[in-house]
Formats: structure tokens, C-alpha cells, sequence
């Protein structure tokens, strides 16, 4: 009988540390004998202490206790052999009865719907029907806006003369008036040009636009009264205008100040006055600009302007005809669009 150890179950070894267990023990096979000797395991491996001294197997609690005392080999082996070759093919069974009808199944989804038919052909022209009863009389319309400003008419036929009037008596001969102070010197010439409503002029965003001009045959000091009026299609910004002189090299000279015209979507008349020196070959100009573009159904734009130029004999001092070069220069980004010129002349 082989000696029991002291900590635990154990089982006769018949092969050195490693070997698969086959001895017999009490006429059960090793793999049998050590099942019976140790608890229920859900492991794969059983684990084993085996002595080399006594050649003896005790039973080791893995996990539980991970060490054999000193002295033993830990070893290991399956729980169950690996799986055997697969067997011959059997014989076919015979055939079965038929087996009962099965209940009906239950009733399937709605498929989905077909594709569109081809249209069909069309059909006769119907009867026309009965006339409907008259509607009732719908709201009056909101006034339109107010049309731009018309063409100037031409003058009427001069009147018939009337019937000359008796000769009245004469009257006494009245005292004689002090002498009236001498008044300036009367100015040489006039130039003037004319914007009709008929070619009005788009103004571009922040671009200075010529939209009235004379040109300059005499250099001198010109008195300048300019006007414009137009339409701002936005709800933003300004339209402005001012008067300038451009030299026949395209050099900006002698600008008045800005006049400007704020309000939205109607018509502004923006009047500017000043005195600017001019030269020979040169352009006396009315410019206009705005910063901000209307839409493309309502710009921005000039309809009508006026521009007169009065060459004066002395203005803030003594006559400077004889000059070819004026005495200040202002210089600009780029030279303006012109408009197109309606009606120019001088005298």
C-alpha cells in the first residue's frame, strides 16, 4: 500500500515526470484512479505533484495552489484524449412516411408599388362649360411710383399783336439821380451744357462720372454754377457731385466741394456753385459719383444736370487771362468715364 502524504490525495506513479499516467491502482487505470481521488474541475488539464524520492502523484488545487512542496515536479495532463478521426459514412436510412400538411403561412407584406404606366392618349376636347357669375370687384391698387420727369416741350407760337395805345401826355421832367457806384467789370463770355432725362447717365460704385462739360477757348478765372438730379435705387449710401477742371493732359484741377443728395429711392437735385481756373484746351466739368450701386432694375444714376461757365474779368483779385498753367493741382486715382454729351454751345 503506497504511503499517504500528509497535505492531500495522491496516486501511484508508473512513469517518470511528463509521462502520460497508466499505471493501475486497485485494478482502475491511472487517468480513472486520479479522476476518483480529486474534486469535480471544470479545467481543461488536471494538475499533479509528483515526488521523485517516493515516485508518488498528489493531487495539486490549480489554480488555488499554484506550487508543489519542495522536493516535487509539477505536471499536467488533459482532461480528455483529442478527438478521434471521423468515421465511415452509414447506410442510408429508409425513405420516411409523408409527413402531415402544414398549417397555411401568414399573409405576406403589400409588395411595392409598380413603376408609373405609360400616359394614355389624349382625350377629345370637352364641351365648353357655362359662364361663371361675375367675380367680385376687387380692391383698388396701390398708387404706382411717380414716372421720371418729361422732355422740356417746345416753345408756343408767338401771339398776335395787340392794337397800339394812344400816346399820353407827357410827364415832367424828373430831378437828376446821384451817380450810382461803377460796378464790375461785366464777364467776356458764357458756356453752357445741357443733360436731358433722355440719356441719363449710371454711376458706378465710387467711380467719378463726367455727366455735363464745356470746353475752356479762353484761359481765365470761371464762374461755375452746376445742378443735377437723380436717382439713388438703394436704401443706403449718397449720390454727390461736384465741379472740376481737367487739363488737356487729363490732370484734375481747382474741385469744389461736394454737394451730396441722401435720400433713398427717390429723386434728388444736388446744385453746385464755385469758381474754378481754367486753360486753354482744357474741360470744365460737372462730376457725379455715389458709394453705393443700386440694382440693376433701378441704379444709381444722373437724369438731368446743367452746367454754365462764366469767364470773369477779376475774381478774388486782379485778371489772370494771360496764365497757361493754373496755380493748384490735385491729383486723382484715374481719369473718369464720360457721359453721353447732349446739347453744348457757347457765347
Amino acid at each position: 500500500m503506497a504511503k499517504k502524504r500528509p497535505n492531500g490525495k495522491h496516486l501511484r506513479a508508473a512513469a517518470a515526470t511528463g509521462a502520460v499516467l497508466t499505471a493501475v491502482v486497485g485494478g482502475v487505470s491511472g487517468s480513472a484512479a486520479a479522476s476518483a481521488s480529486r474534486p469535480e474541475t471544470t479545467s481543461s488539464k488536471i494538475y499533479a505533484c509528483y515526488s521523485k524520492s517516493t515516485d508518488e502523484l498528489t493531487y495539486l488545487n490549480y489554480p488555488t495552489v499554484k506550487k508543489c512542496p519542495t522536493g516535487d515536479a509539477m505536471i499536467s495532463w488533459n482532461t480528455a484524449g483529442p478527438k478521434g478521426a471521423q468515421g465511415a459514412q452509414g447506410a442510408a436510412g429508409a425513405k420516411g412516411a409523408p409527413g402531415a400538411q402544414g398549417a397555411a403561412g401568414a399573409k405576406g407584406a403589400q409588395g411595392a408599388a409598380g413603376a408609373q404606366g405609360a400616359a394614355g392618349a389624349k382625350g377629345a376636347q370637352g364641351a365648353p362649360g357655362a359662364q361663371g357669375a361675375a367675380g367680385a370687384k376687387g380692391a383698388q391698387g396701390a398708387a404706382g411710383a411717380q414716372g421720371a420727369q418729361g422732355a422740356k416741350g417746345s416753345a408756343g407760337p408767338q401771339g398776335v399783336a395787340g392794337p397800339q395805345g394812344s400816346t399820353g401826355a407827357q410827364g415832367a421832367q424828373g430831378a437828376q439821380g446821384a451817380t450810382g457806384a461803377t460796378g464790375p467789370s461785366g464777364s467776356l463770355f458764357a458756356l453752357r451744357d445741357y443733360r436731358y432725362s433722355g440719356s441719363p447717365v449710371n454711376l458706378g460704385l465710387n467711380t467719378s462720372t463726367v455727366v455735363a462739360e464745356v470746353g475752356v477757348s479762353s484761359s481765365g478765372p470761371y464762374l461755375v454754377t452746376a445742378t443735377a438730379t437723380g436717382y439713388k435705387g438703394s436704401s443706403a449710401g449718397y449720390l454727390t457731385c461736384r465741379v472740376v477742371f481737367e487739363s488737356s493732359s487729363g490732370a484734375v484741377y481747382s474741385p469744389t466741394p461736394w454737394g451730396y443728395g441722401n435720400t433713398p429711392f427717390t429723386y434728388d437735385t444736388i446744385a453746385v456753385t464755385g469758381t474754378v481756373f481754367g486753360t486753354f484746351r482744357g474741360y470744365i466739368q460737372e462730376r457725379c459719383s455715389a458709394n453705393v450701386a443700386g440694382p440693376s432694375s433701378a441704379p444709381t444714376e444722373v437724369l438731368t444736370g446743367t452746367l454754365t461757365a462764366q469767364l470773369m474779368d477779376t475774381v478774388n483779385g486782379p485778371n489772370h487771362s494771360g496764365a497757361r498753367k493754373p496755380v493748384n493741382s490735385f491729383v486723382v486715382p484715374s481719369k473718369p468715364t464720360k457721359g453721353v454729351k447732349d446739347y453744348h454751345t457757347g457765347g
